[in-house]
């Protein structure tokens, strides 16, 4: 098997991420408790919305803000909403993230998870991912690195990964305006997870697929 180098996305890729944790667990509480109105086809263009911007930025009152607003919710809750998601949230690994991992693991190949979030780190160890990955990477860590998409991170990186080209490294990630936008910019081939189905328009590049589930990726 051909050694490659594995670079992986760790919010909502390996992981739930703050947006989608909100989502899952704060937005129902908030819905019920303040009976708040909802249509699906505005809600899921303003989560869609909330996603993309949370890929921009860690400011997670902006990224409430915004979703409010394309809501039409009152601000006053918006905190209610921000604090919950602070005081509780967790990363909770998704269902196929271990198996995937420990398939590339197996077969030899190098794993590395590099995520605009600088808390990434700390979570991997937290959740056990240790043993199975190579390097966890921040654009925090590495000096003159900007967040993906920006190229400066692929330079960083390389200098840290001396054996990482374009011809063998491999982006994965849930998101085409950083992950997929990141491999773009950098020449990489990538997988893009579509886990809630929400991409299939996009238009993907060469060397580029989509899956829905990380199971679905060829690890050979």
């Amino acid at each position: 098997m051909t050694s490659k180098i594995w670079l992986v996305d760790f919010d909502d890729t390996l992981a739930t991420g703050p947006v989608t944790w909100g989502y899952q667990h704060a937005l129902p509480k908030l819905i019920e408790a303040h009976g708040l109105p909802v249509d699906p086809v505005r809600f899921n263009r303003s989560l869609l919305a909330a996603q993309e911007l949370s890929n921009q930025t860690m400011d997670l009152d902006a990224i409430l803000h915004g979703f409010f607003q394309e809501m039409n919710w009152p601000a006053e809750l918006e905190q209610s909403l921000l604090r919950d998601v602070l005081e509780n949230y967790r990363p909770q690994l998704f269902e196929d993230t271990t198996a995937f991992l420990s398939a590339l693991h197996v077969a030899g190949q190098t794993v590395v998870v590099l995520s605009n979030n600088p808390r990434a780190p700390q979570f991997a160890r937290d959740l056990g991912l240790d043993a199975i990955v190579d390097d966890v990477i921040t654009p925090h860590m590495l000096p003159g690195a900007r967040p993906k998409p920006d190229r400066s991170f692929w330079d960083r990186v390389m200098e840290r990964l001396p054996a990482a080209t374009g011809d063998n490294a491999i982006m994965v990630g849930d998101d085409p305006w950083s992950d997929l936008a990141f491999a773009q910019e950098c020449g990489l081939h990538a997988w893009l997870l579509d886990r809630y189905d929400r991409f299939a328009d996009v238009d993907l590049g060469l060397n580029m697929r989509r899956v829905r589930t990380l199971l679905e990726i060829e690890v050979t």
